[in-house]
């Protein structure tokens, strides 16, 4: 009886993943507390939690690249909010994030997506898909000073593809949970082979540039307008 079961177990396994060949996932936001977020203002904490868990976003993907998609919307004031999107291929160790600056025009943001991850054997159940923890540091650097916060991803081995939120990936399963910092995207519905499904298109529009190029140049237009 246990070998009868295990062969259906592993027949399951192998028709999903032959049966899937793109998908578009629905995440949610929830916005949690770490020692930095406690020390700003209280208003301040609880309008930018509003915000944030108001945004709703999509994760495309396909056997070759996948796209994480904010489309914009309004501010618990009124004001606008600007869409966000994140383009990654399959092997890629960076992803791409366009933008539109007042400043700079038009650029296509590379974000160094080359995570080392360490897979856990902590497992949990997401949305009936048995999931496996692996971790990660995000690494921030304000002037001389270095600061390090959590990546947690809750991925998917039963559906293969190596794609999450904000352009992480790399990993042996789709990522249905991501925690970055004090904020966790987490799967709220799942579309596989989803023929209205939107194009996957890379960014083409706009000058390359690096976050290190990018924050550099953000501080020298700061230096001049202070002086």
């Amino acid at each position: 009886m246990k070998i009868i079961y295990s062969f259906l177990l592993t027949l399951c396994f192998l028709t999903l993943n032959a049966q899937i060949f793109n998908g578009s996932l629905i995440y949610g936001v929830k916005v949690g507390t770490d020692e930095f977020f406690e020390n700003i203002p209280k208003s301040m904490r609880e309008s930018h939690i509003i915000d944030e868990e108001s945004k709703v976003f999509t994760l495309s993907f396909d056997k070759n690249k996948s796209i994480f998609n904010y489309e914009g919307g309004l501010s618990k004031d009124g004001a606008s909010k600007k869409p966000i999107s994140y383009f990654r291929e399959k092997d890629s160790l960076y992803s791409l994030r366009p933008e539109n600056y007042s400043d700079f025009g038009k650029i296509i943001i590379i974000e160094d997506r080359n995570t080392a991850w360490k897979l856990e054997n902590e497992t949990k159940i997401i949305d009936g898909y048995l999931c496996y923890k692996a971790t990660a540091e995000l690494v921030r650097k304000n002037g001389d000073k270095v600061f390090k916060f959590p990546i947690i991803a809750w991925y998917c081995p039963t559906i293969p593809f190596p794609f999450g939120p904000l352009g992480y990936g790399g990993l042996p399963g789709l990522i249905l949970q991501l925690q970055e910092r004090n904020v966790v995207y987490g799967v709220q519905k799942m579309n596989f082979n989803d023929q209205k499904m939107n194009l996957i298109e890379k960014p083409i529009v706009g000058k390359r540039i690096t976050e290190a190029e990018l924050n550099k140049k953000i501080e020298e237009r700061m230096f001049i307008k202070h002086n």
